[in-house]
């Protein structure tokens, strides 16, 4: 735990405000899946990605997912669904624009499904296994 807090401590101040952004964020959507209809999660997301912020020239989308990435260890059932929201919210409010992905397959008497973030093509945060998934876009901004 110590060496967590010495690594935390030694991350610059912008990196730890992403980190907590994120963090906080994904509580939020988790939150929301449990507690509220999958509707009102995506409405409530879509409300997000409409007020972007500047955009910043230095930014970095990777960035963003990594960070997601990092701070989902902590948040119970970060699926790929919660982290591709969180994601695409971070990236809006940065003034980046994405894409959301969904597939879904069936896995014997199993569906399986998985959600992604691209932005132009690029893969952000998820891995999509291209022709595993049948592929679903959503466009957010």
């Amino acid at each position: 735990m110590i060496r967590r807090l010495r690594k935390w401590s030694s991350l610059p101040i912008k990196e730890r405000r992403e980190l907590l952004e994120a963090f906080f964020l994904l509580w939020r959507i988790r939150l929301g899946l449990w507690f509220c209809s999958f509707r009102t999660v995506r409405r409530y997301v879509r409300n997000q990605l409409c007020r972007p912020r500047d955009r910043k020239p230095e930014y970095s989308s990777r960035r963003t997912g990594r960070h997601v990435e990092r701070a989902a260890r902590f948040v119970f059932r970060g699926t790929c669904l919660t982290q591709a929201y969180a994601t695409q919210i971070m990236l809006a409010r940065r003034g980046q624009p994405s894409d959301i992905r969904f597939g879904a397959k069936k896995v014997g008497e199993k569906f399986e499904a998985h959600a992604w973030v691209e932005i132009n093509g690029e893969v952000i945060i998820g891995e999509p296994a291209p022709g595993e998934f049948s592929d679903f876009q959503e466009h957010a901004g």
